[in-house]
């Protein structure tokens, strides 16, 4: 058995997983889905515990300890590296399910505001077609009276015509 550096980052804040976990990225991710607290609690204790695991299989493998290396990897390296893909299988399990729950109250709330702007939309139309029959009515019926008032008077009947109008 050759003797072969480990590459791994003993200090569990410093792996690329520990900056992110240890940062506002885990902070900003229990703040949406609250149930992750206690998964992330465990985890916190099984990723510090894994990074030791890895320090004491890296001292073993300084004093040329082959044998001692493997057994820690195989009784507790290994066996915390299930248990923190089994914990980390939970978290993104429920990160999935708040987030489909999010997504069902946003579809919810998109529905209101569409049906909101779509009964709006149909109320400002009929209030303008309402308007626009009313501009129409004070514009065409004075203009019909007068239309009807020429033809008399083309007709030879000259009788006043009673058109009142403001313009």
């Amino acid at each position: 058995e050759g003797n072969v550096p480990l590459t791994a980052a003993l200090d569990g804040h410093q792996c690329a997983f520990g900056k992110w976990f240890y940062g506002q990225g885990r902070k900003n991710l229990e703040m949406e889905v609250p149930g992750l607290g206690t998964i992330f609690s465990t985890l916190d204790q099984k990723h510090i515990a894994l990074h030791k695991s890895a320090a004491s299989i890296d001292e073993s493998m300084k004093k040329r300890d082959a044998k001692a290396a493997r057994a820690l990897f195989e009784t507790t390296t290994l066996p915390l590296l299930t248990e923190v893909r089994s914990l980390l299988g939970e978290a993104l399990t429920l990160a999935r399910d708040s987030q489909s729950s999010i997504i069902f109250r946003l579809n919810e709330q998109l529905k209101k505001i569409t049906g909101i702007a779509i009964s709006t939309s149909v109320l400002f139309l009929f209030a303008g077609l309402f308007v626009a029959v009313m501009l129409v009515r004070g514009i065409c019926n004075p203009l019909g009276r007068l239309t009807t008032a020429a033809r008399r008077v083309a007709d030879g009947d000259f009788m006043p015509v009673d058109i009142t109008s403001r313009d």
